[in-house]
């Protein structure tokens, strides 16, 4: 909810900035830390040793997705959409293309994974390199309690919603295996890419303005 709360606030002093980019780096880098851990247990109750270093690698996209989270809230606070072209069209192409060839050349599941982290890490990179927003690595207070009070809300919704998506994810998977889960996973998203799509242009516009 931090990134929310920079838009929502009026404040978009530096130490705000600096502090929503301190606490959403280090939160991520926890979570990583804790799904890399945790990602033996899952392999072994799966059955499915290759989920070790699948989770590993992909759950570093926390750490890279928290990153570009601030420059991407500021230029969307300020509603210059037109900065974001480059930085959301660029890496979708990029790494949807290399993980077509990965696929095609038989690399199988790490198409999938390779094209999850070179999005984002390239997402990142591009949208730091923004010269308006070049934000810090420090952390002030006041700003954190301000950002905490209006990003606690988000959090929580975020958190019923995270299960609410994943219940039927995890049954199938449970009963049927990973394999189903994939082709249940593609089904899903098909349905559902119209309505996403539609609502993830809305909502970005709609809340800043």
């Amino acid at each position: 909810g931090f990134s929310e709360a920079l838009i929502y606030q009026k404040r978009d002093d530096q130490a705000a900035i600096d502090t929503a980019n301190f606490l959403l780096i280090s939160l991520n880098l926890v979570l990583f830390l804790v799904a890399a851990a945790l990602s033996p247990f899952v392999a072994a109750y799966y059955q499915s040793p290759i989920l070790t270093p699948v989770i590993i690698i992909m759950s570093s996209n926390l750490v890279w997705d928290a990153a570009r989270a601030v420059p991407r809230a500021l230029t969307r606070k300020n509603a210059d959409f037109r900065r974001l072209v480059i930085p959301e069209v660029v890496p979708v192409t990029v790494s949807s293309a290399l993980s077509i060839w990965m696929a095609l050349a038989g690399f199988g599941v790490w198409s999938l994974v390779v094209k999850t982290v070179v999005h984002s890490v390239l997402g990142m990179f591009l949208l730091r390199a923004l010269p308006e927003h070049k934000p810090g690595f420090r952390f002030n207070r006041e700003a954190a309690r301000e950002l905490m009070q209006y990003g606690r809300f988000i959090v929580g919704t975020t958190i019923l919603l995270v299960v609410l998506y994943n219940i039927d994810r995890f049954f199938v998977s449970h009963v049927a295996g990973i394999a189903a889960l994939g082709l249940f996973e593609l089904a899903m998203r098909l349905v559902e890419m119209p309505v996403r799509e539609f609502s993830f242009i809305i909502g970005g516009v709609m809340f800043p303005v």
